[in-house]
């Protein structure tokens, strides 16, 4: 069912990112034909092949911390106000699609941000390098970190809005199909599905240089800075998403793949969970962010249990009677359920009830699967 997603409001620290993986820009030629759809369908591919990461020759140049500032403000405003949209769209297909053409303004605001925060720190006095530093290194800023992370929650927002809208066309296409018409509805579903997918790579891979800025750029102090910790926790969000699209196929191929997706995604929140600044007794990370953090890493580690199995057919145990290799997921589901249950230790007040279900249903999992 497509849920609006509520997200929290972006910051300038916000950052992260994805492994460098092709992108599939060759996505779906033709439009689809239902919801309304053929402009917005236009628009997102152009925003998807948009070479759009570079800043226009004559600003780049001129680029300057109050031009950076305003150019963040401006993708900020966009994101914000897009992301209302997206929430009050409901289950709308026609207010999705104009959300999400308020996503790709924002997208194409921040990409300019990004680009000129990259120009402002390859022009500074210590970030030229003609003789050995690595480019990663020389181009590292707190404002370039500030504006891959918000480039980043943009696309990781215009997936989500395309995974609704992948919804919405597949039960369209289920009612055509029960009422026995054809009425041009089909492949809606795919190409949604498609772009989410195509979204939630670009959102990765924003997400990943977000978190190489923060871990490079001078006068950010990784103990006192949330940038490492959101950066993960939004790239382990794409990586998420796309193993639940990617399980949503329903045939054992996918579900591999969506296995191994949820796997990483769980690794990037148990990093963050690592990091400096959710370690440090005295920073804002209290026990409700860990345990709204756990509970992420505990839905990656039951997509990882759940496509494991549908991919192996069930669980095997070791003539121990331990989980081991081709479990078929109950090693996932096992962590899974210890996971839910310290979130509802940390936080009892706010996810306790929520994290309690889902441990049991990690058990209950658990005993089907013999």
């Amino acid at each position: 069912e497509p849920e609006p997603e509520p997200e929290p409001e972006p910051e300038l620290a916000e950052t992260a990112a994805e492994p460098p993986t092709e992108t599939r820009a060759e996505t779906r030629a033709e439009t689809p034909r239902s919801l309304g759809q053929a402009e917005a369908a236009r628009r997102a591919l152009a925003s998807v092949a948009a070479p759009s990461d570079s800043a226009d020759p004559g600003s780049s140049q001129a680029a300057s911390a109050e031009s950076i500032r305003e150019a963040l403000d401006d993708g900020l405003a966009l994101l914000r106000r897009a992301r209302d949209a997206a929430r009050d769209a409901g289950y709308s297909p026609a207010a999705m699609v104009d959300a999400d053409a308020e996503l790709a303004a924002a997208v194409t605001a921040l990409r300019r941000a990004s680009a000129l925060a990259d120009s402002a720190a390859g022009e500074s006095p210590g970030g030229e390098s003609p003789g050995g530093e690595s480019p990663g290194d020389s181009s590292s800023s707190p404002a370039a970190a500030a504006a891959a992370g918000n480039l980043a929650n943009a696309l990781l927002a215009r997936g989500r809005l395309q995974r609704r809208l992948a919804n919405a066309a597949a039960r369209e296409e289920a009612r055509a199909r029960n009422a026995g018409i054809r009425a041009g509805v089909e492949g809606a579903a795919d190409y949604h599905a498609e772009l989410a997918d195509e979204f939630l790579v670009l959102a990765g891979r924003s997400f990943r240089r977000a978190l190489v800025e923060c871990s490079n750029a001078p006068g950010i102090e990784p103990a006192t800075s949330p940038g490492a910790t959101r950066a993960l926790t939004g790239w382990g969000a794409a990586l998420a998403l796309r193993g639940r699209t990617v399980f949503e196929a329903g045939d054992p191929e996918s579900s591999t793949e969506a296995a191994a997706l949820a796997q990483a995604a769980a690794e990037k929140y148990r990093a963050a969970l690592e990091t400096p600044f959710a370690t440090d007794p005295s920073s804002t990370f209290d026990d409700a962010r860990r345990a709204g953090t756990l509970m992420d890493w505990g839905d990656a580690l039951r997509l990882a249990g759940d496509a494991t199995r549908a991919a192996e057919g069930g669980f095997v145990r070791s003539a121990t009677g331990d989980a081991g290799g081709g479990s078929g997921g109950l090693e996932f589901f096992e962590q899974a359920a210890r996971i839910f249950s310290e979130a509802a230790r940390l936080d009892p007040a706010g996810c306790g009830a929520e994290a309690n279900r889902l441990a049991a249903a990690c058990e209950d999992a658990m005993r089907d699967g013999w």
